[in-house]
């Protein structure tokens, strides 16, 4: 839960302080001096870039105020793109863009293909010595844009429990890099390489870290991803990974989605079943603050029409969705694990006292936007009309597939399908094709599809999550609405309300209807391979860990400093700092005698997770994720995906192969002011790691805000 001690206002004076544009003056001091190569053997003088000049600056394109196609590179082959970081002075936002596009396109490459992205950071810093933007840390209100003293510190006593260390805020300074996220690549430096790798600002004052020779100067890095041949055809995307400021970065719009093609695509294509690119994100709602508002009221229950009736669908399709209820409704649960004792839950129990008072969480912090048009929020009563909807149409008889990325910093959702025809609005089954990019499979990687009932059972998209749903065109006089339904966040977590994210009604000629089923949408793919044979195996290895999180006045407490805490002044005690803590393994490398609750830091070189493959080709581990929070969370893991297998069903589709999972929240005992978390949360997850992950990469909690205050871990994949 976000936890601000002043409002979320967007202040008048940010676009006078953000990145200076093209008619700004340039600046006079050099771009660059010193440049350290990889190795740390040599050092090379880099001057200034005599062929950049500021007229060159990209400006991001006018915001859209209706639905529109995003822009599309790459045709499913090797694809090569050249990006720059682009801004608009008057908005305050951040793109990507080059010479020929104003937004982030979508990138198409084929399995067993490479992509290249050629990345140059145009932004320009505005804060003190060009080494601290104000702006962009303003972006989400928290205005901490002050000088931080880093401060010598050291987990504290805590008696009975972990002892805990506190959180350091991150100025942001404007640097990005570039997360691919959910494709099976290298975690090696100019590849999908996020802990080092830095794009620094066009006008950077500061030290400049090692570069690798992808790494022409430092505003610019080449990254080069070779996707292996079996690699999983879907839907991806792409976004800035520099800890600390990842959440503004992200919010102020540098994300872009990324399709993997396989032979399907094209076979797809040829039977006129094209797809569609639904990016959704998130910006913070002005003026909105922890003591409430009429901005954040919210009506805190389902949102909604009159009850919706069960969708009128063909045989086939409801034999298959009440095949895939009754087995919800079986599935064998595996044992309630109980929470380590040594984490401190009572002190964890303010999180429900910001006006949240059930599971349906406190204030609406945030609203949504598609391709990067803005989603109306609900006036508090029923859905918006469907004059103020996003809208889009389809031909009669046609069918798309929705490809929806979850590219919100902090934002839960769950879709939904309502028909609307003859005054009647009925749910429909979702009938999903793939999920995080991996198509729905049998354990022998045979393709399906799968109908789910979110009448019952909500399917949640957590952020960075993606969905891709088969749609069928309404018919002449009918509508349908994509939406999404209130998620429950807990009630330490902030609210995320029902919302109409597109309307989609009939026009043009009608097109052939194709299969009734859609089989023959999954006609000529290839079986799924990757991960689904070594999933099955039995793990080696098996790792519990926590989500946790403190009020700052409490961590300050109990933190060891050893050069005087900060003040008030150096650091707000209203935020919260967060937690993602491995307190078990059994192949000895955790010991709980001597674990302590510290958040990420970037600067720490050592891995929080090692990972052995003892010369073999792949190791499979079991990981319990447990939340002992009230509000739920996101754990991501980079490089690979893995199964989700909590439900302990035997039906594959309750058992996906995600990078992105909900960890539900800790039920609440007692009441908000004396309660606390219960029994945790928990997700149970099997991962395979193999030769190709060898390096190193994070984990972490995908509500970006959690992540740069410190939910995040690092894994080392060692062959031995």
């Amino acid at each position: 839960m976000r936890l601000l001690p002043t409002a979320l206002a967007l202040l008048p004076a940010l676009a006078a302080m953000m990145l200076a544009g093209p008619t700004d003056a340039v600046e006079t001091d050099p771009f660059w001096s010193i440049i350290c190569h990889s190795g740390g053997a040599s050092e090379a003088t880099l001057v200034s870039d005599s062929s950049y000049d500021a007229a060159d600056v990209p400006l991001c394109g006018p915001a859209p105020a209706v639905f529109h196609e995003l822009p599309v590179v790459g045709h499913g082959q090797d694809t090569s793109v050249v990006l720059r970081v682009g801004f608009d002075t008057k908005t305050s936002h951040l793109c990507f863009v080059n010479h020929l596009l104003q937004e982030a396109p979508v990138i198409r490459v084929g399995a067993g293909h490479t992509l290249t992205i050629n990345l140059t950071n145009t932004l320009r810093n505005s804060g003190i010595h060009h080494q601290t933007n104000c702006a962009i840390q303003n972006w989400g209100g928290e205005n901490l844009c002050l000088p931080q003293p880093v401060f010598a510190e050291a987990p504290g006593p805590d008696g009975p429990y972990y002892p805990i260390m506190a959180n350091e805020a991150h100025s942001a300074d404007g640097s990005i890099n570039l997360h691919v996220h959910g494709l099976f690549v290298s975690p090696l430096p100019c590849s999908d390489e996020v802990l080092r790798s830095t794009i620094y600002p066009i006008n950077w004052g500061g030290p400049v870290a090692p570069t690798q020779p992808c790494q022409t100067s430092p505003h610019e890095l080449t990254y080069t991803y070779n996707l292996p041949s079996d690699h999983p055809a879907g839907l991806y995307w792409y976004h800035t990974h520099r800890h600390g400021q990842s959440e503004q970065e992200t919010q102020m719009g540098l994300v872009g989605a990324i399709i993997v093609e396989d032979g399907g695509d094209a076979y797809r294509r040829s039977i006129g079943v094209t797809d569609e690119v639904l990016v959704i994100g998130d910006t913070p709602i002005p003026a909105c603050n922890v003591s409430g508002g009429v901005e954040c009221d919210i009506v805190r229950r389902p949102v909604g029409v009159a009850p919706l009736t069960a969708r009128q669908a063909s045989p086939a399709v409801a034999r298959q969705a009440a095949a895939v209820a009754a087995t919800v409704a079986t599935a064998a649960v595996s044992t309630q694990p109980v929470l380590d004792p040594r984490i401190d839950q009572a002190d964890q129990a303010g999180e429900c006292a910001q006006g949240a008072y059930d599971a349906s969480g406190g204030q609406e912090l945030w609203s949504l936007t598609l391709n990067g048009a803005p989603v109306l929020d609900n006036p508090g009563t029923g859905y918006q009309p469907d004059s103020a909807l996003l809208t889009k149409t389809m031909q009669p008889g046609q069918r798309q597939i929705f490809r929806i990325v979850n590219a919100a910093a902090d934002s839960f959702i769950a879709p939904q399908i309502v028909l609307s025809q003859n005054g009647v609005e009925t749910l429909q089954p979702l009938e999903v094709f793939a999920r995080d990019g991996v198509g729905l499979a049998d354990a022998q990687g045979n393709r399906h599809m799968g109908f789910f009932d979110v009448s019952t059972t909500p399917l949640i998209v957590p952020p960075a999550g993606r969905i891709e749903l088969v749609v069928h065109a309404p018919p002449i006089g009918a509508k349908l609405y994509l939406q999404s339904a209130q998620v429950n966040p807990g009630c330490g977590g902030n609210a995320y309300p029902g919302r109409r994210l597109l309307l989609v009604t009939p026009a043009g000629d009608a097109v052939p209807a194709g299969a009734a089923d859609d089989s023959d949408l999954i006609t000529n793919l290839p079986r799924l391979r990757a991960y689904l044979g070594t999933l099955n195996a039995a793990p080696t290895v098996h790792r519990t860990f926590v989500f946790s999180e403190y009020g700052r006045a409490f961590t300050y407490s109990l933190t060891k400093w050893n050069s005087g805490p900060p003040t008030d002044y150096d650091y707000n005690p209203d935020l919260t700092d967060f937690y993602l803590t491995e307190v078990a393994s059994d192949d000895g490398e955790v010991d709980p005698n001597a674990t302590a609750l510290r958040p990420f830091n970037a600067h720490n070189l050592a891995p929080q997770v090692v990972v052995h493959l003892h010369g073999r080709e792949s190791v499979t581990e079991e990981w319990l994720v447990e939340n002992s929070t009230l509000e739920i969370h996101a754990f991501h893991m980079h490089q690979i995906h893995f199964r989700d297998i909590s439900s302990g069903s035997s039906n594959p589709d309750l058992e996906p192969v995600l990078d992105t999972v909900v960890v539900p929240a800790a039920p609440l005992i007692g009441d908000t002011a004396t309660g606390y978390p219960g029994a945790p949360g928990w997700v149970r997850l099997r991962m395979t790691f193999t030769k190709a992950d060898i390096g190193e990469f994070v984990f972490h909690c995908h509500i970006l805000e959690h992540e740069d205050s410190g939910m995040m871990g690092k894994v080392q994949v060692v062959a031995d």
